[in-house]
Protein backbone atom coordinates (compact mmCIF):
# COMPACT_ATOMS: atom_id res chain seq x y z
CA UNK A 1 0.00 0.00 0.00
CA UNK A 2 1.29 3.61 -0.99
CA UNK A 3 0.27 6.98 0.20
CA UNK A 4 1.57 10.56 -0.87
CA UNK A 5 -0.52 13.42 0.02
CA UNK A 6 -2.06 15.22 -3.00
CA UNK A 7 -1.28 12.07 -5.06
CA UNK A 8 -3.70 9.67 -3.65
CA UNK A 9 -3.35 6.07 -2.82
CA UNK A 10 -2.72 2.62 -4.19
CA UNK A 11 -2.64 -1.35 -2.86
CA UNK A 12 -1.65 -4.10 -4.68
CA UNK A 13 -1.16 -7.61 -3.23
CA UNK A 14 2.56 -9.02 -4.26
CA UNK A 15 3.28 -12.00 -3.12
CA UNK A 16 7.33 -12.48 -1.84
CA UNK A 17 10.13 -12.46 -3.64
CA UNK A 18 9.11 -10.41 -6.61
CA UNK A 19 11.02 -8.25 -8.10
CA UNK A 20 9.41 -4.94 -10.44
CA UNK A 21 6.21 -4.24 -8.44
CA UNK A 22 4.84 -0.85 -9.91
CA UNK A 23 2.31 0.85 -8.07
CA UNK A 24 0.22 3.82 -9.46
CA UNK A 25 -1.25 6.11 -7.28
CA UNK A 26 -5.19 6.70 -7.96
CA UNK A 27 -4.78 10.44 -8.05
CA UNK A 28 -7.18 13.31 -6.59
CA UNK A 29 -10.34 14.59 -6.48
CA UNK A 30 -12.18 17.24 -5.31
CA UNK A 31 -15.27 17.85 -2.87
CA UNK A 32 -17.37 20.61 -2.90
CA UNK A 33 -19.95 21.43 -0.24
CA UNK A 34 -22.71 23.32 1.36
CA UNK A 35 -23.09 24.36 4.96
CA UNK A 36 -26.85 24.66 5.79
CA UNK A 37 -26.67 27.99 8.07
CA UNK A 38 -22.97 29.03 8.12
CA UNK A 39 -22.39 31.75 5.70
CA UNK A 40 -18.71 32.81 6.21
CA UNK A 41 -16.26 30.99 8.35
CA UNK A 42 -14.18 27.58 8.62
CA UNK A 43 -13.72 24.07 10.07
CA UNK A 44 -11.16 21.49 9.65
CA UNK A 45 -10.85 18.43 7.89
CA UNK A 46 -8.56 15.36 8.49
CA UNK A 47 -8.53 12.33 6.22
CA UNK A 48 -8.22 9.58 8.49
CA UNK A 49 -8.37 6.94 5.79
CA UNK A 50 -9.93 5.06 2.47
CA UNK A 51 -12.12 1.99 2.45
CA UNK A 52 -10.61 -0.71 -0.21
CA UNK A 53 -12.82 -3.41 0.98
CA UNK A 54 -15.47 -4.46 3.73
CA UNK A 55 -13.59 -4.29 7.08
CA UNK A 56 -10.44 -2.77 4.94
CA UNK A 57 -9.29 0.59 6.02
CA UNK A 58 -6.39 2.16 4.60
CA UNK A 59 -5.18 5.09 6.49
CA UNK A 60 -3.74 8.09 4.04
CA UNK A 61 -1.27 10.31 4.57
CA UNK A 62 -2.72 12.62 7.08
CA UNK A 63 -2.89 16.54 6.13
CA UNK A 64 -5.27 18.35 8.30
CA UNK A 65 -6.72 21.57 6.67
CA UNK A 66 -8.42 24.75 7.25
CA UNK A 67 -11.59 24.64 4.66
CA UNK A 68 -12.94 28.68 4.09
CA UNK A 69 -16.77 28.56 4.16
CA UNK A 70 -18.05 31.63 1.67
CA UNK A 71 -21.51 32.21 0.79
CA UNK A 72 -22.49 29.01 2.06
CA UNK A 73 -20.18 26.93 -0.06
CA UNK A 74 -16.98 25.01 0.42
CA UNK A 75 -14.27 23.28 -2.30
CA UNK A 76 -11.61 21.04 -0.99
CA UNK A 77 -9.07 20.43 -3.53
CA UNK A 78 -6.09 17.20 -4.10
CA UNK A 79 -8.40 14.73 -1.92
CA UNK A 80 -7.56 11.49 -2.62
CA UNK A 81 -9.75 9.56 -5.01
CA UNK A 82 -11.29 6.63 -2.61
CA UNK A 83 -14.24 5.68 -0.44
CA UNK A 84 -12.61 8.33 1.70
CA UNK A 85 -13.11 8.54 5.76
CA UNK A 86 -12.43 12.02 7.26
CA UNK A 87 -12.94 13.49 10.70
CA UNK A 88 -14.68 17.35 10.67
CA UNK A 89 -13.88 19.75 13.76
CA UNK A 90 -15.67 22.86 14.41
CA UNK A 91 -16.27 24.70 17.48
CA UNK A 92 -14.88 21.63 19.28
CA UNK A 93 -17.21 19.55 17.88
CA UNK A 94 -15.92 16.33 16.03
CA UNK A 95 -17.67 14.49 13.62
CA UNK A 96 -16.60 11.26 11.57
CA UNK A 97 -18.39 11.27 7.72
CA UNK A 98 -17.57 8.90 4.87
CA UNK A 99 -18.02 9.55 0.96
CA UNK A 100 -17.10 8.37 -1.90
CA UNK A 101 -14.76 10.92 -4.00
CA UNK A 102 -13.81 9.97 -7.25
CA UNK A 103 -11.67 11.73 -10.30
CA UNK A 104 -13.43 12.78 -13.00
CA UNK A 105 -16.35 14.68 -11.09
CA UNK A 106 -16.97 16.68 -8.19
CA UNK A 107 -18.37 14.71 -5.06
CA UNK A 108 -21.05 16.71 -3.23
CA UNK A 109 -21.12 17.05 1.02
CA UNK A 110 -23.58 18.70 3.24
CA UNK A 111 -22.70 19.89 6.68
CA UNK A 112 -25.44 21.18 8.96
CA UNK A 113 -23.33 23.85 11.23
CA UNK A 114 -23.97 27.31 11.69
CA UNK A 115 -26.07 29.54 13.46
CA UNK A 116 -29.66 28.64 13.34
CA UNK A 117 -31.68 30.89 11.85
CA UNK A 118 -35.03 30.53 14.07
CA UNK A 119 -33.24 31.18 17.35
CA UNK A 120 -29.99 33.16 16.35
CA UNK A 121 -28.37 30.50 19.16
CA UNK A 122 -25.15 28.32 18.44
CA UNK A 123 -25.93 25.16 16.53
CA UNK A 124 -25.47 22.01 18.19
CA UNK A 125 -22.70 21.47 15.21
CA UNK A 126 -24.58 18.20 14.48
CA UNK A 127 -22.67 17.74 10.96
CA UNK A 128 -24.49 15.04 8.28
CA UNK A 129 -23.60 13.43 5.27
Amino acid sequence: TATAAGAGISSQAVVAPHADVRLQLGGTGRIEGTTTDLASGSFEVAFDACTLGPDRNVPVAHEPRLVEVHGGRFTIDNVPACALLMTLHWRGISEHKALAVGIDRPSHLELDLGTPRETGQVASAELVR
